[in-house]
């Protein structure tokens, strides 16, 4: 009897802990299909990086793009806005520097 209970604790709790892990890693990243955003934490805030298809990273920011000092962004949400903005000019072959206008549209200071 126990070790039928063991069997089925190990059936129920290994797909959910699995199906849990897989939420947990893709609410971090995002992509677009040519690219792949992921935001991790750093000292004070959050950062970001993009990487190609074949995982190469091709922009880490740890800080926000465009203002003249070192200032992590505030919130994930913050980090995962500029990236996605970021990744879609990739997209479209545009020049992926972001401005302090585009900053401001988007709410952040």
């Amino acid at each position: 009897m126990i070790l039928n209970l063991k069997k089925k604790f190990v059936i129920v709790i290994v797909p959910v802990l699995l199906f849990l892990l897989g939420v947990y890693l893709w609410r971090d990243s995002y992509s677009t299909g040519e690219f792949e955003t992921r935001v991790y934490e750093v000292n004070n805030g959050y950062g970001y990086n993009i990487k190609t298809s074949n995982g190469q990273i091709i922009i880490k920011q740890d800080y926000i793009p465009a203002i003249q000092y070192k200032k992590a962004f505030t919130s994930r949400e913050d980090a995962e806005r500029v990236a996605f903005a970021i990744a879609e000019k990739l997209k479209r072959n545009e020049n992926p520097k972001i401005s302090i206008s585009e900053l401001k549209m988007m709410g952040i200071n």
